[in-house]
């Protein structure tokens, strides 16, 4: 091979996709502003370093939550990853599994396969922690793919309900109207933070939602770009944990579809302006 044919194949196998590709299986640096959690190959379809390596998070000391919603065809393992994070701390978090909640090798975003839930007594739990008591800044994102005239939920922290709870919902009611539901203050009523109607996503296709609060003020995204709305809230939500459900008035309303990539942070807000999201 020619000195310039080998120089085009060592950019190729570092660039792809307008991504910065580990080479040599070492560099895990990402181009885009949103990752997935494992690293992978230039699309994303496939995970890299046998599930050892993941993508570099800036932010990974304020890692406190994550599951890729990955495994088998009708696994029923779900898992916490974060402590495994580079920068990260902690222990990782177990998972209770609820209902015929499972792995599907379907469709997913990332990985060859997500996390599959019926609409119907399937879901996630995790015990009231620390971790996410969340009393400052905070970012939670992840991907849904919602079934046809379904709702999609990404998580509930504490239950959303009006009766002297501190939580919140943060959910899609229907393909245009992506919601965020809970206490405003300290023991108040539960409102929409951001009204009714916001976005239009589709069904039957992946998007990426997140729910960012910066000095008491909330703004969402959706693939990567702002709502346009805020909503101030000072609120310490904390309680139960839980993953594609609605947690409300000690009753749980669910996910109808798929969801990948799920990741929380606290004390900080990752997306402050419109971002990127990979493969791009």
């Amino acid at each position: 091979m020619s000195p310039a044919l080998s120089s085009l194949s060592s950019i190729s196998s570092t660039f792809a996709f307008g991504q910065r590709i580990p080479a040599s299986g070492d560099n895990t640096a990402g181009e885009q502003d949103c990752m997935p959690i494992y690293w992978t190959n230039a699309d994303g379809t496939a995970i890299q370093g046998g599930g050892s390596k993941f993508w570099d998070d800036a932010n990974a000391s304020n890692l406190k939550v994550a599951v890729p919603y990955n495994g088998t065809n009708g696994g029923t393992t779900f898992s916490d990853v974060h402590a495994d994070v580079p920068g990260a701390s902690g222990s990782n978090h177990t998972l209770t599994v609820v209902g015929d909640s499972q792995t599907s090798t379907a469709t997913s975003k990332y990985y060859g396969s997500s996390g599959l839930f019926d609409g119907s007594g399937d879901y996630l739990t995790c015990a009231a922690n620390t971790d996410w008591s969340l009393d400052g800044d905070f970012t939670i994102e992840g991907w849904m793919n919602i079934d046809s005239g379904q709702k999609g939920i990404i998580c509930s922290v504490g239950d959303a309900s009006n009766q002297g709870t501190d939580g919140f919902e943060f959910y899609a009611a229907q393909s245009n109207d992506f919601r965020v539901y809970g206490t405003a203050n300290a023991g108040g009523s539960a409102t929409y933070w951001f009204g009714t109607g916001n976005g239009t996503f589709g069904y039957g296709s992946w998007h990426h939602f997140a729910l960012v609060r910066e000095s008491n003020v909330a703004k969402a995204y959706i693939n990567g770009t702002d709502i346009g709305k805020t909503y101030t809230t000072n609120t310490t939500y904390e309680g139960q944990l839980t993953l594609a459900a609605e947690y409300y008035d000690s009753g749980y309303d669910g996910h109808d579809g798929y969801l990948q990539d799920f990741r929380l942070y606290k004390g900080v807000a990752k997306y402050t302006s419109n971002f990127t999201i990979f493969p791009g």
